[in-house]
């Protein structure tokens, strides 16, 4: 969009473009901090289609779609009923890394997956407990740090090289449906993360990532 004029100046769409309603999505923040940054110039959406699709608002192209959790083809080529394999799981999230050639998708599926968006693959599979539905994930500005929240009720730290859970942090009694990253904000310097959840509740969590990623 033209925010000025308030016109349309492209619509992804066509053979690559999404199948279902598209439910998030972000920007390169390189594009966000200098705008004339052409090769920041990406969004990234997710879908309830279970994928994610990587554009170049420049070029108005989509340059690289993100199998998240596709539809099982197989199970609609056989002509079974409609089931949640043959929709695909909603991707709920997604977000581009700060400081890597990295995105991250999150969905109902319970797992929260890094992608490598030179080779377009995927690099790690953050697999929540119980195939938790991811409700929201963000980056770290400055670290190969994944923060989500779940159906579960727990926030929890992810090292994205790894795949792995650094720390997690529980309090609330029902699903988070909302998270955000106050960076260096805490006391000395620690980054606080704070929550809002079905349990009627706000929380402020502090999240010691630097001492925990050293080395």
């Amino acid at each position: 969009w033209a925010p000025k004029k308030g016109t349309c100046r492209h619509v992804f769409n066509g053979h690559d473009a999404h199948e279902a309603p598209i439910t998030c999505l972000a920007v390169h923040p390189a594009w966000e901090k200098d705008e004339t940054n052409d090769s920041a110039k990406l969004v990234i959406s997710g879908s309830e289609d279970g994928t994610a699709k990587l554009m170049h608002v420049g070029t108005k192209k989509i340059v690289a779609s993100f199998p998240h959790s596709p539809p099982d083809t197989s199970e609609v080529a056989a002509g079974a009923a409609a089931s949640a394999s043959a929709e695909g799981l909603s991707v709920e999230s997604v977000a581009i890394c700060p400081t890597l050639p990295w995105c991250a998708t999150a969905g109902v599926d319970g797992n929260c997956k890094i992608w490598n968006m030179n080779s377009k693959t995927m690099h790690q599979c953050c697999a929540h407990p119980l195939s938790a539905a991811v409700t929201k994930m963000m980056w770290h500005p400055s670290l190969p740090v994944v923060v989500t929240s779940a159906a579960d009720g727990v926030v929890r730290m992810w090292d994205a090289r790894q795949g792995t859970v650094v720390s997690d942090y529980k309090g609330h009694t029902d699903m988070v449906l909302d998270v955000k990253g106050c960076w260096g904000a805490g006391v000395g310097g620690v980054d606080l993360v704070l929550t809002a959840s079905d349990d009627h509740t706000a929380r402020v969590f502090a999240l010691p990532t630097q001492n925990l990623l050293q080395g």
